[in-house]
């Protein structure tokens, strides 16, 4: 099976986690954030991302969509953003490698100082 392949679905949202230099851990989601990626056989992508868990429900929220290029050699899977929540990320290219663990996607960026991982669980019903 192709990466292609693997990453083709609906997934839930289980951690997202952002680690600075210093080693603090930051979760702009809570503890149990909510959200779900979605990528077509077609090449399209959606993602939305909402605060979940301890806190004040509402606080963090984030979507955007477009098409996607993988490069399997290089595990790399980049988001052509063509319309998102946040305006300032439209039109943007957002690469993020990629690992898979059996129905564990981890998708990774490093931005700035900062790594930003985010963890995905391949959604039961589909």
């Amino acid at each position: 099976m192709t990466d292609i392949e693997r990453l083709t679905g609906t997934w839930k949202l289980t951690a997202c986690a952002i680690r600075f230099p210093d080693g603090t851990i930051y979760r702009p989601y809570g503890t149990a954030p909510i959200g779900v990626i979605l990528y077509t056989p077609e090449r399209w992508m959606s993602c939305h991302m909402a605060f979940g868990g301890e806190g004040t429900i509402g606080s963090s929220y984030s979507s955007y969509h477009g098409p996607f290029t993988i490069d399997e050699a290089a595990k790399v899977v980049t988001h052509h953003v063509i319309g998102a929540f946040d305006p300032a990320m439209a039109n943007t290219d957002q690469p993020r490698a990629y690992t898979f663990d059996g129905n564990t996607l981890v998708l990774s960026a490093g931005i700035e100082e900062r790594i930003v991982e985010v963890t995905w669980t391949r959604h039961p019903d589909v």
